[in-house]
């Protein structure tokens, strides 16, 4: 993990993280991987985006994940 902190929009906990892999990172990678956060050998599971899931204006096309 390279960052963490409360998100007031989300009304979660956000995490910035590196993902190191073989091959290359793409949605479908993501969609068909488990992801875990280990804080203090505590493993929570957690969901990996591309960009940003924060779009304040909704500008972005609405999809079905």
């Amino acid at each position: 993990m390279r960052s963490a902190a409360y998100g007031h929009t989300f009304g979660a906990s956000v995490a910035l993280c590196l993902i190191e892999a073989e091959e290359k990172i793409t949605a479908d990678f993501l969609r068909n991987h488990r992801f875990e956060i280990d804080l203090a050998g505590v493993k929570y599971a957690t969901k990996a985006y591309l960009r940003t899931p924060y779009d304040p204006k909704n500008e972005r096309p609405k999809s079905e994940d």
